[in-house]
């Protein structure tokens, strides 16, 4: 305070949300009910009733316009957050009523922290890789792997915009091609479901405890001399 105005000034960072003294925890909870479980404003409120006593809405309207103007790489970066350099990657449409856009998201698998969060019109190459360039701007970190499904122009542009980067293709979208392929293998052969669903208990152990590459190598190899995953169906 200016001892000769009488003036207030804060030389608390920017980037930090308003109703500082309100917790993390307090924020967060009230976030999560509002952006992620689709609750009204009321309902968000009342939910904080055993937390604290929050006066007025505009503070939750403060909240969600903070959250909303910084990216989630430059928060964590500025919070002193290093991730580990292997993320997961995944696009979505977001079905919204007059509305087309997609989301762009990657995730650190061991902690679950979203690194980058973006909505594009489109999903293609340049799209994705102006959103890319943006979220390298705000980390620290060398990328080293991505997971991440079979999208051509999301694997193209991760490899313009990051060098020399590992790319895998996550065993979620391959066990459920399989699953899908397995179906139409029973309704071509009229099998029973019991049959299908030990086929795929046999192929989701090979994803899950090969030890090494060259082990699934030779253990896929091995289920392929089978009758059933030597149709073309189902390879």
């Amino acid at each position: 305070m200016c001892k000769s105005c009488g003036e207030k000034f804060s030389f608390l960072p920017s980037f930090l949300p308003r109703e500082k003294h309100f917790g993390i925890e307090i924020i967060g909870n009230l976030l999560r009910n509002i952006l992620l479980f689709n609750k009204s404003i009321r309902a968000a409120f009342e939910s904080l009733n055993d937390f604290v006593k929050v006066k007025s809405k505009q503070t939750a309207f403060n909240w969600i316009r903070w959250i909303g103007t910084i990216c989630p790489a430059q928060l964590l970066t500025r919070s002193g957050i290093e991730g580990s350099g292997y993320l997961h990657e995944d696009e979505g449409f977001e079905k919204e009523v007059e509305m087309r856009t997609y989301s762009v998201v990657m995730v650190e698998p061991e902690s679950m922290l979203v690194w980058h969060a973006d909505y594009l019109d489109h999903v293609d190459e340049k799209s994705l890789i102006e959103s890319f360039e943006k979220f390298l701007e705000y980390i620290n970190f060398k990328v080293i792997g991505i997971s991440k499904d079979k999208w051509k122009a999301s694997t193209n542009a991760l490899k313009k915009v990051i060098k020399g980067i590992w790319i895998g293709y996550c065993h979620r979208h391959f066990k459920k091609n399989m699953w899908d392929s397995l179906k139409k293998y029973q309704k071509e052969t009229k099998c029973s479901k019991k049959t299908i669903s030990a086929l795929y208990t046999e192929f989701k152990n090979v994803l899950e405890q090969s030890t090494s590459k060259n082990n699934m190598i030779v253990r896929l190899n091995h289920m392929e001399m089978r009758e059933e995953f030597n149709l073309l169906l189902v390879k």
